[in-house]
């Protein structure tokens, strides 16, 4: 026991003096799924516009905003306190290479959140709500109209206290004050339809649980698919709608419309440099895909948004894309996604297809 805490002891110390020399710029870039939205987030608020067309309807997922730890990390981190008092006593008896200003720090550290806050949403994640919500208002003045109507906005968030935030902080960019008090949302419910190596680790581990590792993950947002274009069939009802989730449903729908799929599949044995499923560049905190309908002269077009960013869909030849055309390519995400087949235990069925 004694051996395995000087080995941790030297690490922290290695650590310590590690950081100093690496550059913030450099950290940012490998978050993983923990990287603040102001990384990320498209600043250009310039109203999208395209020829003889007009913005009509949009359907948004959006991941909660920057969170606090969980349970599970704040119970971890309390741990540290004991390794802190260790390194400080060895420092006492001549050891380490500390200098006076880093033990001054870690003398001053102490654990200063609030277990019974675990996961709540944070002031940073309160503003990336905010923005974000302003800035599409911004881009899409049509279909996100300024006045709220329970008529025309559709509110949904898990239920959990960062997903609920998360949502009213949206709305609070989305309106007045004094219309965003009166906002009604959908009742929450439980289940809705060395740093390099460390960021690969959480990349590998996503690509499998969400991602294209397994068909029978991803298959899994059909249902989200189809409630987007159902929603864009509908002449009447609904103008704009925003769901508030979390990361496994930000990557399973990103992967069901093909989107950042390696080459390869990713292993464990080797580390892919310049892979296009980065977490830290397509899930950080307040992740988000937005699909915009279009009303044009020569038919109803979609167009993408990932981050705030266009995007060009791969079944797609151009950014703006017909309407017709998905809902013939996700045909059986619209008229056959049936989860009690998914759910179904088949032995002559192999989920692991990547089609």
């Amino acid at each position: 026991m004694q051996v395995l805490i000087t080995v941790i002891i030297l690490a922290v110390i290695h650590y310590i003096n590690l950081v100093g020399s690496i550059k913030t710029s450099f950290i940012r870039q490998h978050l993983g799924s923990r990287t603040p939205y102001r990384f990320r987030a498209n600043k250009n608020d310039s109203r999208i516009k395209y020829p003889s067309c007009k913005d009509s309807k949009i359907w948004m997922v959006i991941r909660h905003g920057t969170r606090l730890p969980s349970r599970k990390d704040l119970d971890a981190v309390a741990k540290l306190v004991d390794l802190k008092y260790e390194v400080l006593l060895q420092h006492e008896y001549g050891k380490g290479q500390l200098t006076n200003e880093q033990i001054n720090r870690l003398q001053d550290w102490k654990v200063d959140i609030d277990p019974d806050q675990d996961s709540y949403l944070t002031l940073e994640g309160q503003d990336e709500m905010i923005l974000m919500a302003e800035r599409m208002q911004k881009r899409f003045p049509n279909a996100i109209k300024q006045k709220y109507s329970n008529k025309t906005f559709l509110f949904r968030y898990t239920a959990t206290q960062r997903a609920q935030q998360s949502a009213r902080y949206f709305t609070n960019g989305l309106f007045e004050k004094k219309d965003a008090q009166d906002i009604i949302f959908a009742p929450a419910t439980r289940v809705d339809p060395v740093l390099r190596m460390f960021e690969y680790y959480h990349d590998l581990k996503a690509y499998w649980l969400d991602g294209y590792g397994h068909e029978l993950s991803y298959r899994q947002a059909c249902m989200s698919i189809k409630n987007m274009f159902e929603f864009f069939d509908k002449a009447d009802g609904y103008q704009s709608i925003f769901m508030f989730s979390h990361s496994g449903t930000i990557l399973k729908i990103l992967t069901h419309m093909k989107l950042y799929q390696p080459a390869s599949p990713l292993r464990g044995d080797a580390i892919v440099k310049d892979r296009p499923w980065k977490l830290s560049e397509i899930d950080c905190f307040a992740a988000n895909l937005a699909f915009v309908l279009f009303k044009c002269k020569d038919g109803d077009h979609v167009l993408a948004l990932h981050q705030e960013k266009i995007i060009k869909l791969p079944m797609c030849k151009h950014e703006l894309c017909p309407l017709k055309h998905l809902k013939q390519y996700f045909h059986d995400s619209i008229y056959k996604c049936d989860y009690s087949d998914m759910c179904s235990l088949q032995p002559n069925r192999t989920n692991n297809k990547e089609d």
